[in-house]
């Protein structure tokens, strides 16, 4: 779901919902590069949707285990 139509009232810095908040200016989706307001505050990146959110973090998290060691 888009953040716009999930959180149309957001108030730009005011606000957060599970770190979202609605910034002043517009930016670019960092996932779909659609124009959005819409900032995820861990990655500090404009996010426009939940489904961009989710492939951001599925990006993530591979990262994650291709960067880290595991010592047994």
């Amino acid at each position: 779901m888009k953040f716009i139509d999930k959180y149309p009232t957001m108030k730009p810095i005011s606000e957060e919902h599970h770190d979202i908040v609605r910034g002043r200016d517009m930016g670019k989706c960092c996932v779909c590069h659609q124009p959005t307001e819409f900032i995820e505050i861990n990655y500090e990146a404009y996010i426009c949707s939940d489904e961009c959110l989710n492939k951001m973090d599925d990006l993530y998290f591979e990262a994650l285990k291709k960067g880290v060691e595991i010592n047994e």
